[in-house]
């Protein structure tokens, strides 16, 4: 009779000791400069699990989003209103392009969106005030407004101006100028952000931040303005150019 390890073999799965090792190595082989993958923290190393690991010439949403055909378009974002997004990367990338998908269009002509991407902070924090540890905190950058007065994948190429991400966790961001502009996304995603009255976890949250002229994101984030959770996975991320030891795709 076959034991369980055995039926596994057979099956052409590792068992479970075996695979843990293997994660272990793999990990181990996408270690950038001497720093673990996601700062060390686990010991060994697991890579987090998003297959196919960022390949060039493709866009990437957030590995924490449940894409399917009944992907939505969500209509309840707020103006004036940071919305964020976790999104763990899990080798050195080189991005030239962010895009989102507006599935419906705000009816003024003037409205916009700005999109921006946080770092995680890995630094215990000093007071109540900064941010704990894996939550937004530095402002890498922030892009150029897009119009959402029409619907669509919403592009911007910043070729000229690369993005160089190594592995990490990360935030994206957006805030908007009109609340009825509508973006598609999936009904759930994997949760890395918990809820203060109920057992789930969520995929980010929003705080309330006026559109400026100058801009629609502070630096640092800002940490104590109320916190609202949301489960919503958008059709937004990345496009990977290049990623270490790769060349760029033509």
């Amino acid at each position: 009779m076959l034991t369980p390890k055995h039926k596994a073999t057979k099956l052409g799965i590792a068992p479970r000791s075996q695979s843990y090792q293997r994660s272990a190595e793999i990990a181990d082989d996408f270690t950038i400069d001497g720093s673990a993958t996601f700062r060390g923290f686990i010991s060994p190393k697991i890579i987090f699990p998003s297959h196919p690991l960022f390949v060039p010439g493709y866009y990437y949403a957030s590995p924490l989003n449940v894409f399917s055909p009944s992907d939505i378009s969500w209509d309840n974002f707020l103006a004036n209103t940071i919305y964020v997004f976790a999104y763990p990367i899990p080798r050195r990338i080189i991005c030239s392009k962010v895009a989102i998908h507006v599935g419906g269009a705000s009816a003024n002509a003037n409205a916009m969106m700005r999109l921006a991407i946080y770092d995680a902070n890995w630094v215990v924090p000093s007071s109540s005030d900064e941010s704990p540890l894996g939550m937004p905190k530095t402002l890498l950058r922030q892009f150029v407004a897009l119009d959402v007065s029409t619907s669509g994948v919403k592009v911007l190429d910043f070729s000229d101006h690369t993005l160089n991400l190594p592995a990490d966790l990360y935030w994206l961001a957006l805030n908007n100028t009109d609340a009825d502009v509508d973006l598609v996304g999936g009904t759930a995603s994997s949760g890395v952000f918990g809820y203060s009255d109920m057992p789930i976890n969520a995929s980010g949250f929003r705080v309330p931040y006026a559109y400026g002229e100058q801009g629609a994101f502070p630096n640092p984030f800002p940490w104590t303005l109320e916190k609202t959770a949301h489960k919503i996975g958008l059709r937004f991320g990345f496009w990977v150019t290049n990623v270490e030891g790769n060349y760029p795709v033509k």
